[in-house]
């Protein structure tokens, strides 16, 4: 079933660490089995990009942007390019709901996923790839695959950008308490730097105007937030890095990823 209310925003770049071209460019018509919109969203310093008649062909819209722009912006783990090439991408989004990919990464059956997030649009929808527990780190969920209502999703981001733009030449990760969110707990680092993931999450809950109180961590990720694992979105690739990760059995093995909202 192809979901005319629903738009998938690929972003990042459209090369691998190995400058070959980006898996989930030779996905997009298995995207388009289940959205009826899809969006590219890069940088325009690649030798190699899609051309207008492939575009065409496809009908998926094209955005791109100059890198060197935000170079000093917080970047840790590139949030700060994930962030900039998602919004691009959102401003071409018309639908009412919108879930971001990455362009190194895909997934073949997006129906469930759609089911979920249309479930309870009003909550984040993502994927359970490094969704971890309240133990291991508060407030944190995937941000490999992210749905919901298009102006929530784009208020996260816009949100992030904001924080990014303040804490520019920023080199070390964001404290909890250095953004406003007191008692923050990140139980692998023993601390209270907040991840990527959890800096787009926290401006998911502002958005949304949601307080944010640390002590009530899993009600408040019951509440705002819900996963789909990926053993139910056909099949996939997904990164840590350069380090690809294609089997639901060895992720489970060598990761945090819980798979579901009752292992919070």
């Amino acid at each position: 079933m192809i979901h005319d209310d629903v738009t998938i925003v690929m972003q990042g770049p459209l090369k691998n660490a190995a400058r070959k071209i980006a898996a989930g460019l030779r996905h997009i018509e298995d995207y388009q089995k289940y959205a009826g919109h899809v969006v590219m969203s890069t940088w325009n310093h690649y030798d190699t990009k899609p051309s207008k008649r492939m575009l065409k062909r496809l009908n998926v819209k094209y955005v791109e942007d100059d890198i060197s722009k935000y170079k000093n912006y917080y970047n840790d783990s590139n949030i700060s390019y994930q962030i900039i090439t998602s919004l691009n991408g959102l401003s071409l989004s018309q639908t009412k709901y919108t879930i971001k990919v990455r362009c190194d990464e895909y997934y073949t059956d997006m129906s469930k996923f759609i089911e979920v997030m249309k479930s309870s649009p009003t909550k984040l929808t993502t994927s359970n790839f490094l969704f971890v527990n309240d133990e291991w780190q508060q407030l944190h969920p995937s941000d490999h695959v992210m749905g919901g209502l298009t102006e929530n999703i784009k208020g996260m981001f816009s949100e992030a950008f904001k924080i990014c733009k303040k804490h520019k030449d920023r080199q070390e990760a964001l404290m909890g308490s250095e953004i406003g969110i007191k008692g923050y707990k990140n139980g692998n680092l023993k601390s209270d730097a907040v991840s990527p993931e959890t800096l787009l999450f926290l401006s998911f809950l502002r958005h949304k105007k949601v307080s944010i109180n640390c002590e009530q961590s899993k009600k408040i990720m019951n509440e705002h937030c819900q996963l789909v694992e990926l053993k139910d979105m056909g099949e996939f690739l997904c990164h840590v890095g350069c380090n690809p990760y294609t089997s639901y059995n060895y992720i489970l093995n060598q990761t945090p990823s819980i798979t579901s909202m009752e292992e919070l």
